[in-house]
């Protein structure tokens, strides 16, 4: 069991409706007391919240039973004692962190998948430059092949001397 200790309200006219038990669902009671609701789960296994266990329209819910909590938001200051205040805020700070945690692992894997993208896409260059390179060194000698035939040609239409071209009748 942990060293919380429970969280209590007090202050102008909350008090007197602190008479009045009232049971929150896990979601009312954290929105009232700033926390997640992991954190009001977990405080109700440590027992630093009192809950029970009710059976509800789908299924066992619990209720926690919070009658320092007023009974409508807004409706006058209240204040927590001080253990409490500093319970709530490590528990918030607790909470941030690992959702700080959880945004960071998600990061991470965006990173490591961004890299493999990267990793991908640099083979694929490497090959269409390595295609380019073959294919510039077709076209050179497609190059100098023609070259070598234009010089052939020429050279076979000076052995063969000046031909008499026929006009056409």
């Amino acid at each position: 069991m942990s060293s919380h200790s429970p969280i209590r309200l007090r202050g102008g006219e909350d008090e007197a409706l602190a008479d009045e038990p009232r049971d929150y669902s896990i979601a009312e009671a954290a929105a009232l007391l700033g926390l997640s609701p992991a954190t009001v789960r977990r405080r109700i296994r440590e027992g630093t919240l009192e809950a029970s266990k009710i059976r509800g329209a789908h299924g066992d819910e619990y209720r926690v039973e919070l009658a320092d909590v007023p009974l409508a938001l807004g409706r006058g200051p209240f204040a927590l004692e001080a253990a409490g205040i500093v319970e709530l805020l490590k528990d918030q700070l607790r909470d941030k962190a690992q959702e700080v945690a959880a945004k960071d692992r998600q990061i991470e894997e965006g990173i490591r998948s961004l890299v493999r993208l990267q990793d991908a896409k640099d083979r694929e260059i490497a090959d269409l430059r390595a295609r380019h390179e073959y294919l510039r060194g077709q076209l050179e000698e497609l190059r100098q092949f023609t070259k070598q035939l234009m010089e052939w040609l020429k050279g076979r239409n000076s052995l063969d001397g000046p031909r008499d071209e026929v006009e056409p009748a």
